[in-house]
C-alpha cells in the first residue's frame, strides 16, 4: 500500500495527525484472486436513517460510504 499522512479534525476543533496506508480496490481484489479466492460480493455499508437522525453529521456517509466489504470464498478442491 501507499503511505499517506492524515490530519483528522475532531469535533472539538483539535487536530490529530497520523500515518496510514492506502490500497486501491484493484490492489485488494488482485491480492485475493491471486491467493485463490473467488470474490462473491462487494458492499459499501451506509448508515441507516435512524442512525443519521441520531448523528446528523453522518448524513454525507449515505452518499459517500466510509468503507467497503469484500466477501470472498476459497473454492473447495
Amino acid at each position: 500500500g501507499r503511505v499517506i499522512q492524515i490530519v483528522s479534525k475532531r469535533i472539538d476543533g483539535k487536530e490529530t495527525l497520523y500515518q496510514d496506508y492506502h490500497w486501491t480496490l484493484s490492489d485488494l481484489t488482485s491480492s485475493l484472486t491471486q491467493a485463490g479466492f473467488c470474490i462473491t460480493e462487494i458492499t459499501e455499508p451506509r448508515p441507516s436513517i435512524k442512525l443519521v437522525k441520531k448523528y446528523p453529521e453522518l448524513a454525507y456517509r449515505q452518499i459517500t460510504p466510509m468503507s467497503f466489504w469484500i466477501k470472498a470464498m476459497k473454492p473447495k478442491r
